[in-house]
């Protein structure tokens, strides 16, 4: 179970940088951290594709006297000057 724990290849990375030693051959080990850091990368590429928030309101956005608004209808590319 350990095996899946992307940390436990950092340490060993680590410990073999610093003593010479490693528990797990380093090449496995940064294979597996670039594995991890790929998927982990794919995944937040896919969050907000996968979001289910709704478009803001171009009446509130026209409107927006508060900065919070102000930036989430910027952030939502909903500009009116």
């Amino acid at each position: 179970m350990s095996l899946l724990n992307p940390i436990l290849y950092m340490i060993n990375a680590f410990r073999y940088g610093i003593l010479g030693v490693s528990d797990i051959d380093v090449r496995v080990a940064f294979a597996i951290i670039l594995l991890f850091i790929v998927a982990l990368f794919g995944y937040s590429l896919w969050l907000p594709a996968a979001g289910t928030a709704s478009a803001p309101d171009p009446a509130r956005c026209r409107n927006a006297t508060i900065t919070a608004v102000r930036v989430a209808c910027i952030r939502d590319r909903i500009v009116y000057l």
